[in-house]
């Protein structure tokens, strides 16, 4: 009996830490787009004015890691939304900062 309650506390307090930190989609639009030759991450510039969502301290950019294959194909997202003027959807975990910028985890483009 005495053997479940540790166990109980275990499970109560895991939930409690994703609720800190819960996932978030935000629409915006991108405009700008950075990359350095000495450095794995892509910066977004957005357009909007918005506070960070991941508790960083900037929210006039996004980043993400470009050094692996969905990276790159994430920029190329990212540079299809700039050129053609349409906005994507950006999840973010509500926690991870890239240097001082939130980090996402999937760019989506919009109509």
């Amino acid at each position: 009996m005495d053997m479940k309650k540790p166990s109980l506390l275990v499970i109560l307090l895991s939930f409690s830490s994703s609720v800190f930190s819960a996932a978030s989609y935000e629409t915006i639009t991108v405009c700008g787009l950075q990359t350095h030759t000495n450095s794995n991450y892509a910066y977004l510039r957005v357009c909007e004015s918005r506070p960070s969502n991941n508790g960083c301290s900037s929210g006039g950019f996004v980043s993400w890691n470009i050094a692996d294959g969905q990276g790159k194909v994430m920029y190329s997202t990212a540079m299809a939304a700039l050129v053609s003027g349409n906005s994507v959807t950006l999840k973010m975990d509500g926690k991870t900062c890239l240097s001082a910028y939130d980090a996402t985890y999937m760019i989506r483009i919009n109509k």
